[in-house]
């Protein structure tokens, strides 16, 4: 389902593949653990405490995006990796 609201974007954007976009990561299930397990799975108190933080800081990001732009934005909240475009 993913996949098709991205490819939305895309077409509303007539093709162009390449604009911001907020990700909030989960991580990979531990061990041998089924995927669709993991993602549906109830949140520990820390991970609930660890969520809570990343939606703040994915408002934030949003917020300085929209008033600051791409590039005055990128900086602040790209800490863990360099921008990179990812094509779908």
């Amino acid at each position: 389902m993913r996949f098709r609201r991205l490819q939305n974007v895309i077409e509303h954007l007539d093709g162009r593949r390449e604009f911001p976009r907020l990700s909030i990561g989960i991580g990979s299930p531990p061990g041998k653990m089924d995927t669709r397990a993991f993602l549906l799975q109830k949140f520990s108190p820390e991970e609930r405490v660890q969520i809570d933080t990343a939606l703040e800081q994915g408002v934030d990001a949003v917020r300085t995006l929209v008033l600051k732009g791409f590039s005055g934005s990128i900086e602040r909240f790209n800490l863990v990796q360099k921008y990179k475009f990812h094509r779908v």
